[in-house]
Parts: C-alpha cells; structure tokens; sequence
C-alpha cells in the first residue's frame, strides 16, 4: 500500500483522488472523512454576490 507525503505528491504520481482500501488513501488527506483523499477542490460561489 502506498502513502504520499502530501495531496500534490499524490496526484503527481497519479495516486489522487483515492477512495477508503485503495491504493494512495491517506486518513490524513481525506479532510471532510467522506472516503475519498486528496479530492479536488470545487469553488463554490455565492450566486447573490455576483448579480
């Protein structure tokens, strides 16, 4: 089982995202413990500000 130091190593090396039992999971990369480490980020706006 592999472990990467960081979620940027992790993608780099084509190890993110990574879900629960596989390969590249990390608990520590896993933020919000949905299952899934090292997820990308998704920017969400507030659909008021920009009307």
């Amino acid at each position: 089982m592999a472990a990467a130091p960081n979620c940027d190593f992790a993608r780099m090396v084509g190890l993110a995202p990574s879900n629960r039992g596989q390969p590249g999971y990390y608990p520590r990369h896993d933020r919000n413990q949905d299952g899934v480490a090292c997820e990308p980020f998704v920017r969400r706006f507030n659909s008021q500000r920009w009307r």
